[in-house]
């Protein structure tokens, strides 16, 4: 998705753009996504056979993490997934694999979500505060973390994927905004008229959009980069340039 509006506000600091925002967890914004999944789950109304380039670079990377290894299931923790849609298309792409997709939303949406879908087993929500949690569920034992369009929505990005390393397994980290300058920029992302929020009024969050050179150095503090890749078909419009996300697998 190409967004061509300029949707992004500067911010001085995180504690700035949160004041100045409506928030993810706004309690409408919550009623409104919690309806949406009621009304249209993903797993009754995902078609294989109508790709967009979004599930074809998860795919591509999911196989680049598999590479010829032969899997009977993979458990995947989706951080900041929504309603699990990626999940869908890939179990449906790959029969013969069996997905564990759980997702890892705010704790308002996960709580929401887990209530509306009770009757269905594809998909399961969790509050992102549970992830660090140590547990003998073996459906923890994760064997990809995927961050989708997410990593930009965390207070604390860097200190994040360093949690993350604790995690021995492939990381696919998709659709980073970066800039050309020296620091990160904290920014409010207003959503009323994009991103599929359009019947619900002023909503925003806080957004970071990463210096490159800035967010390589901190990542190969803790992983090693093996693949990273534009993603043409989706970018963004910043101070009147067009910002083209990326991906990397790291491990």
């Amino acid at each position: 998705m190409k967004i061509t509006k300029e949707t992004f506000l500067v911010q001085n600091s995180w504690e700035e753009a949160v004041k100045n925002s409506v928030g993810y967890q706004n309690p409408i914004l919550v009623k409104n996504l919690t309806r949406n999944l009621i009304q249209n789950p993903p797993w009754k109304n995902i078609d294989a056979q109508l790709l967009n380039s979004r599930i074809m670079e998860l795919m591509a990377a999911v196989l680049f993490v598999m590479r010829g290894e032969v899997f009977n299931s993979l458990c995947v923790a989706d951080i900041g997934g929504g309603n699990g849609y990626m999940g869908i298309y890939i179990q449906k792409l790959m029969p013969d694999v069996k997905f564990n997709w759980i997702v890892y939303e705010s704790p308002e949406i996960s709580k929401h979500y887990s209530n509306a879908t009770k009757e269905q087993n594809f998909i399961k929500y969790k509050s992102i505060n549970d992830l660090f949690i140590k547990s003998n569920d073996s459906n923890e034992k994760f064997n990809i973390i995927l961050l989708s369009c997410s990593l930009q929505y965390l207070e604390k990005p860097y200190q994040f994927l360093e949690k993350l390393q604790n995690f021995k397994v492939p990381k696919i980290i998709m659709r980073i905004p970066f800039v050309d300058q020296e620091k990160d920029v904290i920014t409010i992302q207003n959503f009323s008229e994009v991103g599929g929020y359009s019947d619900i009024v002023d909503i925003s969050w806080p957004a970071w959009f990463f210096s490159k050179e800035n967010f390589m150095k901190q990542l190969k503090i803790n992983h090693s980069i093996k693949l990273n890749w534009l993603t043409d078909s989706e970018s963004v419009v910043f101070n009147g340039k067009e910002i083209i996300f990326e991906g990397i697998v790291c491990h």
